[in-house]
């Protein structure tokens, strides 16, 4: 399922967390993402901007793993599987402003425009900047092509190839 696929699923289900299945992970968007760190768990947001959404979108994944751990913190919630979603009913309904104000207050994830081959003005040395580069980069909230290529990157840069 893709982005626009789940922000128009996420706009029809108010008052309730749906959870996607993407690869091993589970994740939360928009207002589900809301719910489920205010009620459930407080995992780490990402807000990242989607081109072919032409919006930023805030969301939270788990692992697949840690599925069991959920169905014991939802307590009274009814907890629905249909196939790769996963629907918690039971929670109030958002107001608007409330959403719009507290997912304006996550920064978005920067990407990267391109990798940076240049020799640094900065004072810093190659090794530091692929360093400073590999700490910012959220493998968590990136596919895997997204880090294959930045690794490629990382390795072209450190070698001096490009």
């Amino acid at each position: 399922m893709g982005i626009a696929d789940i922000l128009k699923k996420e706009a029809s289900e108010k008052g309730r967390i749906l959870l996607f299945k993407e690869g091993i992970f589970w994740r939360a968007y928009e207002e589900s993402a809301l719910l489920f760190t205010k009620h459930i768990k407080a995992y780490q947001l990402t807000k990242k901007f989607f081109k072919n959404v032409g919006c930023d979108v805030v969301f939270c994944g788990f692992p697949n793993i840690a599925l069991d751990d959920l169905r014991v913190k939802t307590g009274n919630e009814k907890v629905i599987r249909e196939g790769s979603m996963i629907s918690i009913v039971g929670f109030e309904q958002i107001n608007n402003e409330v959403f719009t104000e507290w997912k304006n207050g996550i920064p978005t994830l920067v990407k990267e425009s391109g990798p940076e081959y240049s020799v640094c003005d900065n004072g810093y040395s190659n090794n530091e900047v692929v360093l400073q580069r590999i700490r910012n980069f959220r493998v968590a909230s990136s596919t895997p092509i997204e880090c294959q290529q930045f690794l490629i990157e990382m390795q072209k840069q450190l070698d001096g190839t490009v």
